[in-house]
């Protein structure tokens, strides 16, 4: 089981669909990086090559 996590008080979250679409975004995060994991906060934007 992976789980999402979305909090309300989260920058640029002002309406319950945006709460739900970072929910869904983060719940496939957690997929990715295998089974049975949570991810409650953003992963970290892949690194730029200079």
């Amino acid at each position: 089981c992976s789980i999402g996590i979305a909090f309300g008080g989260e920058p640029g979250i002002d309406s319950l669909e945006k709460l739900m679409l970072l929910a869904d975004r983060r719940l496939y995060a957690a997929k990715q990086t295998g089974r049975n994991r949570v991810i409650d906060a953003d992963p970290p934007p892949p690194e730029s090559r200079a």
